[in-house]
């Protein structure tokens, strides 16, 4: 992977694959959100990307025209995962606020949101969501 460090505004942040003409599948830049992505998870057999960022939310994207297509707001911090269910019905988010919060997909309604509290927060230590994944139930993980 190179990157452009032209001077000119439009060309700058653009990756380009040096043999991008042999690769199946050609790299899209998705332009939205205001921070680092932490973490993104595919949806609707493919055809679309949940993604999660630093600027404290979720965005879905169209991954064959690389549209954004929605913003899912209401954390207060750092979104660290992000993950689908099985039928692309749901998206599970968690990060710094240590919440999680499971969302429609269709509409962007919180429809589950849970804090999680340790005794560690106590001593206001910082414990973050790392990873989310579905398996009849949602599972998390911190750290």
């Amino acid at each position: 992977m190179q990157f452009d460090d032209s001077s000119d505004p439009e060309e700058q942040h653009e990756a380009t694959w040096e043999h991008q003409s042999l690769a199946r599948v050609k790299i899209r830049v998705l332009r939205g959100h205001k921070d680092a992505v932490n973490s993104c998870s595919f949806a609707f057999n493919d055809s679309k990307i949940v993604s999660a960022s630093h600027d404290k939310t979720l965005r879905l994207w169209d991954t064959s025209t690389g549209a954004h297509l929605k913003v899912y707001k209401g954390h207060s911090s750092f979104v660290t995962c992000c993950h689908t269910d099985p039928n692309s019905t749901r998206i599970a988010s968690g990060g710094w606020d240590k919440r999680l919060i499971v969302w429609d997909i269709q509409t962007g309604t919180m429809l589950i949101t849970r804090v999680q509290l340790h005794a560690a927060d106590l001593v206001q230590h910082k414990i973050a969501f790392v990873q989310l994944q579905w398996t009849g139930q949602l599972k998390s993980q911190t750290c």
